[in-house]
């Protein structure tokens, strides 16, 4: 298979920790400091250089499975019992992307107690020391409240608490490096002015990942599903406007990889969903003003958690344009004309496309004559280019069949996803 583009892995890392972060802003630092806490326990510990590395990314990502606004409140309580299993959802998740199998099984186990180590994964599997250090760093995180301007002030209480825990909770080993290493006021202090994270200065700056087009794919796909899986009637949204848009971009004689660079852009062009909340994506009623206005912000945020990531430049605006209109009517940056490209026009129309043909809370699927009437019109308003809405009339019922099968397929991923994570979660109660 042919390698199409190299990353540095702490920006793919990056990303999703963005989007992830998109869901709450209140908790959006939470993920930084427990990768900190994680890295610093590491040290101490005396792990190597790649298990540090491990442990930060981990904390950069424990809360993957967290989708909605409760899957990520819930947690910050510090008696927290994972009940809505978003550490199995993160570990099935993260799994399906090779170069993370590993750091999926660290957050898999990240709330499991010690028991005085009688603790065991599911059917009986050992659980990684690294999910027991994840696991302190994140009630550690936890007890430390951000409205304690001075943090040092809480130091004698949050070792008190922990200290209690040891054993049954925590790994004893783990809370004794905590105990050393909470004596240094550098530690606390460094998690008040944390800007790089620390395994960043271990990788070699030449340490590139290089994807194939199958595990690139993958993990487009594992940032699709953040915010696909966030509602049943979304499950295969994304994956239906990849497929659109493919054939489209066939008929206007793109070339082979700008024809995968607009399925890529189809499947993360609504990532900046993740910020609106799950009750508005699936409102039965009109949304009100403030609701839509709220709804209008997803393709900025799409635009702004992707924008770190060098290799996604191109997949990045075609994606996050999809909402401009030719007229100048759009957002959120207002383009008009040719400062429009032509990925972003084929993205634009797809997702109408799209949208309409899917049932939605408040309305079933519209028919052939109804979606061509609808795209017509906004290409006479010079909302959409009328070049692809010719496309789409001509060729409609192939765009439908390539709809129809993404969105069965999708539908039984979604569903593959939904009935593994039911099955661990009867797993995880029985062995908890």
């Amino acid at each position: 298979m042919t390698i199409i583009l190299s990353f540095h892995y702490l920006e793919l890392v990056f990303s999703i920790t963005e989007t992830i972060d998109l869901v709450s802003p209140l908790v959006a630092n939470h993920h930084k400091i427990v990768g900190y806490i994680s890295h610093c326990l590491g040290e101490q510990l005396g792990l190597t250089t790649e298990e540090r590395i491990e442990l930060e990314i981990a904390g950069s990502l424990h809360d993957i499975g967290g989708l909605t606004l409760l899957e990520r409140l819930i947690p910050t309580e510090f008696e927290y019992k994972d009940c809505d299993f978003h550490a199995e959802k993160g570990y099935l998740l993260l799994n399906r992307f090779k170069p993370f199998s590993r750091i999926a099984k660290i957050i898999r186990y990240h709330h499991n107690n010690w028991l005085n180590g009688k603790c065991l994964g599911i059917n009986n599997q050992k659980i990684p020391f690294g999910s027991h250090v994840l696991n302190l760093a994140d009630r550690i995180s936890i007890l430390i409240k951000p409205e304690d301007k001075y943090i040092l002030n809480g130091i004698d209480k949050i070792r008190e608490t922990i200290g209690k825990r040891k054993g049954d909770i925590f790994h004893p080993l783990i809370v004794d490096a905590f105990m050393e290493l909470s004596k240094k006021d550098s530690f606390w202090l460094g998690m008040q002015y944390i800007d790089t994270p620390e395994f960043i200065m271990c990788i070699d700056n030449s340490d590139l990942l290089s994807l194939d087009d199958e595990n690139f794919e993958d993990f487009i796909k594992l940032m699709s599903s953040l915010v696909d899986y966030k509602s049943r009637f979304t499950a295969s949204h994304s994956a239906s406007v990849a497929a659109c848009s493919e054939i489209i971009a066939q008929y206007v004689g793109f070339s082979a990889n700008d024809i995968k660079t607009i399925k890529y852009s189809g499947y993360i062009h609504d990532l900046g969903k993740l910020a609106i909340p799950t009750e508005i994506l699936e409102k039965t009623d009109a949304l009100s003003k403030r609701e839509f206005d709220l709804i209008r912000t997803h393709a900025y945020h799409t635009n702004r958690v992707l924008s770190k990531v060098g290799g996604f430049g191109t997949i990045r605006i075609w994606g996050s344009l999809h909402h401009e209109k030719l007229n100048g009517s759009g957002y959120p940056f207002g383009l008009k004309d040719e400062e429009i490209p032509m990925g972003a026009r084929i993205i634009a129309v797809a997702d109408i496309f799209t949208a309409i043909r899917e049932k939605r809370p408040y309305r079933d699927p519209m028919t052939k004559r109804e979606t061509i009437n609808i795209l017509v019109a906004m290409a006479e308003n010079f909302e959409i280019d009328r070049v692809l809405v010719e496309v789409v009339t001509k060729n409609f019922d192939e765009l439908e069949v390539a709809r129809d099968k993404a969105h069965l397929s999708t539908q039984y991923e979604y569903e593959r996803f939904t009935n593994e994570l039911e099955d661990n979660s009867c797993l995880i109660q029985r062995f908890a």
